[in-house]
């Protein structure tokens, strides 16, 4: 006996409810990987590291994320950055504001104080806008992170960040 439980009808809340497709039956689970990118208008950002996982059960998207790039070339230093690629678009409205994400690792940014230490994913968006959140190492409040933040060399911003959104 291998202690394995299958049910094929998906689960059921509360088990009085309609079976077998009724509304309270969590019946969708899937697990994938996606390639996530940074992203900012106008410039041209290339990579040596892209590895993104999810899980998605029901409508919310649980994402980790590995980037580092190759090279960084135009753009304007204080467009926003974003990591483009997730692999399902937000929900709409305010069924998204529960998005979270944090950094695990963060390296070889240009140090001009600001460092990537979180994310959102807008409404109806399949990107992550990247915050710093200030603290004592920055005399600001959060922020969103520009292209200015970024070092231009080879094997630059390194990035590990995991989070959740809701899909619709």
């Amino acid at each position: 006996d291998s202690g394995a439980i299958v049910h094929t009808a998906g689960i059921q809340f509360p088990a009085s409810q309609v079976a077998n497709g009724g509304v309270n039956v969590l019946d969708d689970y899937e697990e994938g990987t996606f390639t996530p990118a940074f992203s900012s208008s106008g410039a041209t950002i290339t990579h040596d590291t892209q590895y993104g996982n999810y899980t998605k059960i029901g409508r919310i998207v649980h994402v980790a994320i590995q980037l580092r790039t190759d090279g960084v070339s135009g753009g304007s230093s204080s467009t926003a950055l974003e990591i483009s690629g997730l692999p399902y678009t937000s929900g709409s409205g305010t069924v998204n504001r529960g998005t979270a994400f944090t950094v695990g690792y963060r390296g070889d940014f240009a140090g001009d104080g600001d460092f990537p230490e979180g994310g959102l994913v807008g409404a109806s968006s399949t990107t992550v806008a990247v915050y710093d959140m200030g603290g004592s190492n920055d005399n600001t409040a959060y922020s969103t992170l520009t292209l200015g933040d970024l070092g231009t060399g080879a094997n630059n911003n390194t990035l590990y960040i995991a989070g959740f959104y809701h899909t619709t």
